[in-house]
């Protein structure tokens, strides 16, 4: 079985798409200098080191608040 033209630019289409590797950091940049400085913070690794600890701290937390819960609990 044998494939038309317009199969053959459907798949190289279709292939396209599926490789394709957009530069979100380059696109995705606010041009307002306020939006931007929110944007360079939230996309620095430093800022998600420092969600995670918080959220290994409320977990510590969490754990601690049920240490002595009762074994029906």
């Amino acid at each position: 079985m044998g494939y038309s033209e317009d199969d053959l630019a459907w798949m190289d289409i279709q292939r396209l798409i599926l490789e394709a590797e957009p530069d979100y950091e380059a696109t995705n940049v606010p041009k307002s200098p306020f939006r931007k400085k929110f944007h360079d913070l939230v996309t620095n690794p430093k800022f998600d080191a420092f969600i995670m600890s918080f959220i290994m701290l409320n977990m510590v937390q969490m754990a601690m608040a049920y240490e002595g819960i009762t074994e029906n609990m």
